[in-house]
């Protein structure tokens, strides 16, 4: 995505990169997995830039955010850890109808590994009944 960008002039040095998990690697296969990844929109944007760009919405709704201050080779057990411990500790569910989502602070070409954070926000509920996430 960033050659895209900024092949278009569009990269922002201080833009800020999103992903959106649809799947629990524990849960399901490799192939069954769903990753999007988004970028705040320019105000470059032109009409022509939109052409090969799919929009897409999710649901919103209570999100728990934890900030990870380490390499992004870690996401999995953070997202585990607070999906295991934490969410359970304070009353709340993992609402499998939304995805996870990553909210990357930090350019990775251009940021030392060690410097990197990113947020880590998994949806959650005050209802144990949500249902299980589509793969």
């Amino acid at each position: 995505m960033f050659n895209w960008l900024d092949k278009g002039g569009h990269h922002e040095p201080n833009g800020l990169g999103m992903g959106f998990s649809y799947h629990n690697a524990a849960d399901s296969s490799a192939d069954l997995s769903r990753y999007s990844a988004g970028v705040k929109l320019p105000s470059s944007w032109s009409q022509s830039d939109w052409e090969n760009l799919r929009r897409s919405h999710f649901n919103g709704g209570a999100y728990i955010v934890r900030r990870n201050v380490a390499t992004y080779d870690h996401m999995a057990s953070v997202i585990s850890d607070i999906e295991q411990q934490w969410i359970p500790k304070v009353g709340l569910y993992f609402d499998r109808t939304r995805p996870v989502v990553s909210l990357y602070r930090h350019d990775p070409r251009t940021t030392n590994p060690e410097d990197r954070f990113a947020d880590v926000c998994l949806p959650v509920s005050f209802d144990r009944r949500t249902k299980p996430r589509l793969a």
